[in-house]
């Protein structure tokens, strides 16, 4: 995945983050019939964000510093993701939760 002048890669196992809004583009390199590739983004309210940021320990995201990164996928983000999801069925719900 190119980020301007530096190129990502990214895996099943990984997953690429951006703190800022920036130019990215992707793509599948191992297709496979059968399996298609899923793509999914979140923005996230910075000002939320920043308050969450003080109260976090260290980012796993490796070269954080850059604004971006590629971060291993744990069982935990991909419950995270799950539950997100299964909001499309429940529109009511999003703005409580």
């Amino acid at each position: 995945m190119p980020v301007g002048s530096r190129a990502l890669r990214d895996d099943p196992a990984t997953y690429f983050a951006a703190a800022v809004e920036l130019p990215a583009a992707g793509c599948v390199v191992e297709a496979q019939e059968g399996r298609p590739e899923v793509t999914a983004s979140l923005a996230i309210d910075r000002r939320a964000l920043t308050s969450l940021g003080a109260e976090m320990g260290p980012s796993p995201v490796r070269e954080a510093a850059s604004g971006f990164g590629v971060a291993p996928v744990t069982c935990e983000f991909l419950d995270t993701w799950d539950l997100l999801l299964a909001l499309l069925d429940m529109p009511g719900d999003i703005p409580f939760l």
